[in-house]
C-alpha cells in the first residue's frame, strides 16, 4: 500500500485562512456535532444523579468543562491519524490532512483544550469528575487509536470511552460512583456497538486502505455485523432473526442499478452512541439498500431509537419514585433543643425564642474554616430557592466565636448572598455553643487544641420542627443528603402547617 503524503509547502495557517473557513475548519478538527452529543449525555448523567433541585449552575460548569475536554480529544485524534485520514474518500478532506491546518496547529489546540477541560472540571466540580475526564481522553487517544491498526478489539474498546460522558456527569453531581452510573454506563456502551459494526462494514474498504482492522473487513455479506452488532439485545435469537429477515446488507447492492438510498443515521438514533466515540458514527452519509430489505431496516432503526428512549423514561420514572418514597417516609424524633440565646451578624440578640414555632435547618462552620465549611455553608445557601415561600428559617453556629464577630459574619453572609430575614450567622459565648453543639444537638465538637488551634466540628445538618424537637441529621459532605433533607422538611411542612 503506498503511504498518504501530506503537502506541506502551501500549507495554510489558521490566520491566513479567511474567518468563515477557519470557523467552520475549527468545528471540524473539533468535531462539533459529536461533541454537542457528548454533552447532551453528560447533562443526562448530572441530571439523574442531581439532588433535588438541580444546581444549574453545577450543571453548566460540567458541561462546559466536559465539553473542552471532548473537544480537544477529537483535535488529537485528528493530528494522530492525519497520515490515515489522507488515505480515506470519507477523511481526505479534514483540515490537516486537506492541508487546510498545520499538524501542530492541531496538536497544541487538542492538547490545549484537552488540559483546559480537564484542569476545569477539577476546579470547579471534584477530582473523581476530572479523573473521569481524563481516563477517557487517555482511552480514545492512546488506546483505541492505535489498537484500529493492530486488533479488531478497537471498536469494543473505542465503546468505552464513549459510554463514560454520563459517568463524569453523575460523579460530578454526587461525588461517587455507584449503581446508577454504572447502569448508564452499560445501557450506552451495548447501544454503542449496532452502530459501530454498521459503519465499519459500509466503510469497509475504505478501512481497508488505512490499514484498519474493522471486525467487518472480511464480511462481504453483512451478516457478521448484523449478528454481531445485535448481541447486546440478548441471546434469545433476537439477533439472529434479525439478521435473517435481511437487515444484513447484499455484497453487490452497491453495483445494483435497483438499490437506492438510505440516508444516514439521522441525530436522534445516533446520539447516545456517538458521545466522545470514533468518529465514524458522525461521518456515514449514505448506504445503499436492496428495496426488499428497505421494511425491516426501519423496523431495525425503530429499535435502535426506542431502546435508549424507554431506559431513559424508566431511570427517570426510577428516580421520581426515589422522591416519592423519601417524601412519603416517616420523620424521626431526636430530643429537644435547649434554650439558648446568641447575637446574630447584625449584633441583634436571637436565640429559641425567635425561632420558636419555626421550622428550622442548623449547622456549625467557621469562617477561617480551611476544610468542608465552604461546602457546608454552600450547601445551605442552596435551600434558599428551593424554601423562598415557606417560613423554613437557617441557622449557622460558629464554632470559633473569637473570630468570627458579628462584623466578619456578617460579610460571610453578603458572600452567600444570605436573605437577612431568613438566615442567621451566630456567635457568643464558646462555653454556650459548645455547649450547646455537645448537650443540645448531640454533635462532637472541639476548640482544636489537639489539632493546632484549628476547631472540630461535625459536617452535619439538623432538622428542627416546630416544636424545638430535632427530627433529623444530614451529612452535607453525603451525595444524598441535601435530598433527604428536603424531602423531610417538606414533609414537617405537611405534618406541621404554620
Amino acid at each position: 500500500m503506498k503511504a498518504a503524503t501530506i503537502e506541506t509547502g502551501n500549507m495554510a495557517t489558521a490566520s491566513e485562512l479567511p474567518r468563515s473557513r477557519f470557523i467552520a475548519d475549527f468545528a471540524e478538527l473539533v468535531k462539533a456535532r459529536l461533541t454537542l452529543l457528548v454533552l447532551l449525555t453528560t447533562a443526562v448523567g448530572f441530571y439523574l444523579a442531581a439532588e433535588n433541585p438541580t444546581n444549574y449552575a453545577a450543571l453548566f460548569h460540567t458541561v462546559f468543562g466536559t465539553a473542552a475536554a471532548a473537544a480537544g480529544a477529537a483535535a488529537l485524534n485528528q493530528w494522530w491519524e492525519r497520515r490515515l485520514d489522507a488515505l480515506m474518500h470519507r477523511t481526505r478532506m479534514r483540515p490537516v490532512p486537506a492541508g487546510r491546518m498545520r499538524p501542530i496547529e492541531a496538536l497544541v489546540l487538542g492538547s490545549a483544550l484537552s488540559i483546559f477541560g480537564v484542569g476545569y472540571v477539577a476546579f470547579v466540580c471534584n477530582a473523581l469528575s476530572a479523573a473521569l475526564a481524563a481516563i477517557t481522553i487517555i482511552i480514545y487517544i492512546f488506546a483505541y487509536t492505535p489498537l484500529k491498526r493492530v486488533s479488531t478489539f478497537n471498536t469494543a474498546l473505542g465503546a468505552v470511552p464513549g459510554a463514560l460522558p454520563p459517568m463524569i456527569g453523575w460523579a460530578a453531581a454526587r461525588g461517587t460512583i455507584d449503581a446508577g452510573a454504572w447502569s448508564l454506563f452499560a445501557i450506552l456502551f451495548f447501544w454503542q456497538l449496532p452502530h459501530f459494526f454498521a459503519i465499519a462494514w459500509m466503510y469497509r474498504d475504505d478501512y481497508a486502505r488505512a490499514g484498519f482492522r474493522m471486525i467487518s473487513g472480511d464480511d462481504r455479506s453483512g451478516f457478521s455485523w448484523c449478528r454481531d452488532g445485535c448481541l447486546p439485545f440478548g441471546r434469545a435469537g433476537v439477533g439472529r432473526r434479525i439478521c435473517r429477515r435481511g437487515h444484513a446488507l447484499p455484497a453487490d447492492t452497491l453495483a445494483n442499478g435497483r438499490a437506492t438510498s438510505l440516508h444516514h443515521f439521522n441525530c436522534l438514533s445516533s446520539a447516545p452512541a456517538a458521545c466522545a466515540c470514533p468518529d465514524e458514527i458522525m461521518n456515514a452519509n449514505s448506504v445503499a439498500l436492496n428495496r426488499t430489505s428497505a421494511k425491516p431496516a426501519m423496523v431495525w432503526k425503530l429499535i435502535l431509537i426506542l431502546i435508549p428512549l424507554v431506559t431513559l423514561a424508566l431511570l427517570l420514572w426510577l428516580r421520581q419514585l426515589e422522591m416519592n418514597t423519601l417524601r412519603q417516609r416517616t420523620v424521626s424524633s431526636y430530643g429537644r433543643v435547649p434554650a439558648f440565646e446568641l447575637i446574630n451578624q447584625d449584633g441583634q440578640r436571637f436565640g429559641s425564642t425567635q425561632l420558636l414555632g419555626k421550622i428550622w435547618i442548623a449547622d456549625f462552620i467557621y469562617t477561617t474554616c480551611p476544610g468542608p465549611c465552604p461546602m457546608i455553608s454552600s450547601r445551605m445557601s442552596e435551600l434558599q430557592k428551593p424554601l423562598e415561600k415557606t417560613d423554613v428559617h437557617l441557622v449557622s453556629f460558629t464554632v470559633d466565636p473569637a473570630r468570627d464577630t458579628p462584623q466578619i459574619l456578617r460579610g460571610y453572609a453578603e458572600k452567600l448572598q444570605a436573605e437577612p430575614d431568613r438566615w442567621d450567622f451566630l456567635t457568643g459565648s464558646q462555653s454556650t455553643i459548645y455547649s450547646l453543639s455537645r448537650n443540645g444537638f448531640k454533635l462532637a465538637i472541639s476548640d482544636g487544641s489537639e489539632e493546632k488551634r484549628i476547631p472540630m466540628h461535625s459536617t452535619r445538618m439538623i432538622l428542627v420542627d416546630r416544636h424545638g424537637e430535632i427530627r433529623g441529621y444530614y451529612d452535607a459532605a453525603e451525595a444524598d443528603g441535601m435530598t433527604r433533607l428536603l424531602a423531610d422538611t417538606n414533609h414537617l411542612l405537611r405534618e406541621q402547617p404554620k
